[in-house]
């Protein structure tokens, strides 16, 4: 019997990867086992799934593959089908230090919509759509280091570092989206932060969820008022993100369209 080697289940590019990025690929198989260990909510069509290191796209086809599974088991009017990907793939993000990586998974992700359209269910797939469902790929798929919410520079496809072996980054922060989506409307409005902003107010809402536990609910007096008695109140203990831009609200068919409302373009 031949010996199957881990370059045979194709979770390492090449060593030098390994030793300088810690890049271990992981297999579809157990991508596959993973995903069927977590709730049945967590890859409902809306759910919002966020991989900080996400490789060549695994978990994230995974988890797109269970949403469209979904969208074509409930919906069998094609326009519901359309709307609902663009739902599923916009509650859909990787974030990834390596930028051949993001090339591979936002190619992968947008050929499993076509495969689920075109090939399995034989359905006319429109240019707006495709390119709707492109754009959100290309916004929710970045290219960034995670740890340091910078965008690493690259040079002739290659990562840029110093002397040192250290990474050299842009000046510039990484960027998300938030996809506002009106359900009876159909239009989407996109909303932009800086990644580092939106985890900032992540991890301060849950210390304040922390602290609240902790702490041991006391009987207020009705005429009483105490300052400290706002210590714990979110608007004051939550620093939250901003929008630094801000696009129309538009219907979802030309979200690649949308003009910026507030912010540079």
């Amino acid at each position: 019997m031949k010996k199957v080697s881990i370059m045979d289940l194709k979770q390492i590019k090449c060593k030098n990867r390994v030793a300088d990025y810690g890049e271990v690929l992981t297999p579809d198989w157990l991508v596959h086992k993973m995903l069927c260990m977590i709730p049945d909510d967590a890859t409902r069509i809306n759910s919002r799934y966020l991989e900080n290191s996400s490789g060549e796209g695994a978990f994230l086809l995974g988890v797109l593959s269970r949403k469209l599974d979904k969208i074509f088991n409930t919906y069998t009017d094609i326009n519901d089908r359309k709307f609902y990907t663009v739902v599923g793939v916009s509650n859909i993000y990787g974030l990834e230090l390596l930028a051949d990586n993001v090339g591979i998974s936002r190619k992968r992700m947008l050929d499993l919509v076509k495969e689920y359209f075109i090939h399995r269910y034989k359905l006319k797939t429109d240019i707006q759509f495709l390119k709707t469902i492109e754009h959100i790929i290309n916004k929710n798929i970045i290219n960034m280091d995670a740890l340091t919410y910078k965008i690493p520079i690259f040079k002739n496809g290659k990562l840029i570092c110093d002397e040192n072996e250290n990474i050299i980054y842009s000046d510039e922060l990484g960027k998300i989206s938030e996809w506002e989506i009106d359900y009876k409307t159909r239009h989407i409005q996109r909303v932009e932060y800086f990644y580092k902003d939106v985890v900032i107010e992540q991890k301060d809402k849950f210390e304040l969820q922390n602290l609240l536990k902790e702490v041991e609910p006391t009987q207020l007096s009705l005429f009483e008022y105490n300052q400290e008695d706002d210590l714990f109140d979110e608007d004051n203990f939550v620093r939250v993100a901003k929008p630094i831009r801000k696009y129309e609200k538009i219907i979802y068919t030309s979200l690649y369209n949308a003009h910026v409302l507030k912010g540079e373009d």
